[in-house]
């Protein structure tokens, strides 16, 4: 590969999306994008785990977890994001990274996506209604993409869709022991037409932690914006 314009985070270099200047520009200054999230995955990483970027957008967290894991599985939907995915991981020579260029959903087949150009981060599947600026992208269940793999953490951040593709197949989360989550009452209802209460009991075998590691109980969590959370097996 060609040399190209990359960024030093964390421990590797890493290609950016130019158009991105939200995400991507925190990534250029050498800062990750929600640092709370690296330093958990820094925090309770065990070498002898599997970890699953679900919404791993252009690696900066698979990246991370790929010389703390025994095998990362990283999932992104956008094809903007899992091109410059791909880049990252190839010229980091990482083979214990598996990618899928695809949206993670509830079957396989292919989702209606939005992708955004700006914030690609913030791109979704636009289950619902059709909208005229969506794209066709292949899509998998965590059935197809993990087989009888059953990864210990979890890194879930896919705009909405988090209920949607749990629902069916929980025993996916048979052995997991740290999950960090987005959380977003209006994005389960948008994406995958749920509330938050059905997501959070959903995952009812895990207690729910704010970042810093202080419980919280549903009541207490955000009804507008998102926010990440960190969930251990009880």
């Amino acid at each position: 590969m060609a040399r190209g314009p990359t960024y030093k985070v964390g421990d590797h270099e890493m290609w950016v999306i130019e158009t991105d200047t939200k995400i991507c520009e925190h990534l250029k200054r050498g800062h990750f994008w929600e640092p709370e999230i690296a330093a958990a995955i820094e925090r309770y990483a065990d070498p002898d785990w599997t970890f699953v970027d679900l919404g791993a957008h252009i690696g900066s967290f698979t990246l991370l977890a790929s010389r703390r894991f025994k095998q990362v599985i990283a999932v992104e939907a956008n094809p903007a994001a899992s091109e410059v995915l791909w880049k990252n991981v190839d010229w980091n020579e990482l083979t214990n990274v598996e990618v899928h260029e695809c949206a993670v959903w509830g079957h396989d087949g292919e989702v209606s996506f939005m992708p955004q150009v700006t914030n690609t981060g913030s791109s979704w599947v636009a289950s619902r209604k059709k909208k005229p600026d969506a794209i066709a992208v292949p899509a998998k269940s965590l059935s197809t993409i993990l087989g009888e793999r059953r990864p210990e953490f979890w890194k879930i951040d896919i705009e909405g869709a988090e209920y949607q593709v749990f629902k069916d197949c929980p025993e996916v989360l048979e052995k997991a022991e740290v999950i960090i989550t987005e959380y977003c009452a209006s994005q389960l209802d948008r994406t995958s037409n749920a509330t938050g209460r059905q997501y959070y009991d959903l995952l009812s075998d895990f207690c729910w932690h704010r970042m810093n590691e202080t419980p919280i109980s549903f009541e207490e969590l955000p009804t507008g914006a998102y926010d990440n959370f960190l969930l251990f097996r009880r």
